[in-house]
């Protein structure tokens, strides 16, 4: 067999590159940036994940009155283009799951809010406990966050989000 025909005959038994090993397209790339990191919120130097929820917190305000019905699909839709996103930004910006990805912390938080009994305490109060087990990473969370890619940025912050919720619910019951 001489060389040309071995490496034609090698060439298809070689894996396929990941994604990660794909070059993006400079707007693939400003668009994850600017999805994960919340617009560039995650740049702030102090608290990005806080100042991520705070925007969450902001961008739930507006709507606060939106059925589940309507609020429920936008949410699943957002945190499914959140694992997509964070997995390539956790490679452009070199870090498994850096601090400016921000976008795990809107995604609970609106998760958390919306199904949160209305009134401004339990908002607060919901807000409050989400940062908490966000920050202290209680078990099960810590685990979801061993998830591969996106999953992995995206869990922690939605079982931080449903520790919440039980709490919130238990306390207002």
């Amino acid at each position: 067999m001489d060389i040309s025909a071995y490496r034609v005959s090698t060439a298809y038994n070689k894996q396929l590159p990941t994604h990660n090993e794909f070059k993006m397209s400079q707007f693939h790339r400003r668009f994850c940036q600017c999805y994960t990191t919340g617009l560039g919120v995650g740049y702030c130097s102090i608290a990005p994940g806080t100042a991520g929820s705070i925007l969450g917190f902001l961008l739930f305000l507006p709507f606060q009155t939106t059925s589940l019905f309507y609020a429920l699909p936008i949410i699943t839709l957002l945190l499914g283009v959140g694992v997509y996103t964070t997995d390539f930004a956790s490679t452009i910006f070199g870090e498994k799951d850096p601090p400016k990805i921000v976008i795990d912390e809107i995604v609970a938080i609106l998760l958390t809010l919306f199904l949160l009994p209305p009134s401004a305490v339990s908002w607060g109060f919901g807000f409050l406990l989400f940062r908490l087990f966000d920050i202290a990473k209680p078990p099960g969370v810590r685990e979801a966050e061993n998830l591969p890619g996106g999953w992995g940025i995206m869990a922690d912050d939605i079982v931080a989000a449903l520790y919440t919720l039980l709490i919130v619910w238990l306390a207002f019951a």
